[in-house]
């Protein structure tokens, strides 16, 4: 759709919302095709992606800890 000129704009709140990782290449190409990029709630960008790493990493050391307990209890 980009590609074909449909699109004029594409809005999201955060910019990992729209890709996790390689968002500015998606930036570039929209930028490429004229597409105007529209972040709403982009302020403190770096903090967020540090605290939700942090919050993923917490997540993952508690599920292997969990299966680790879970598996010495079987």
């Amino acid at each position: 759709m980009v590609e074909r000129g449909e699109v004029e704009r594409v809005v999201i709140e955060h910019p990992d919302r729209l890709a996790r990782f390689g968002f500015n290449y998606l930036k570039k190409f929209l930028s490429a095709f004229g597409v105007k990029l529209i972040i709403i709630n982009g302020n403190n960008e770096e903090k967020e992606k540090t605290i939700e790493l942090a919050e993923d990493l917490v997540t993952i050391v508690e599920d292997l800890k969990r299966n680790d307990n879970s598996t010495v209890l079987a």
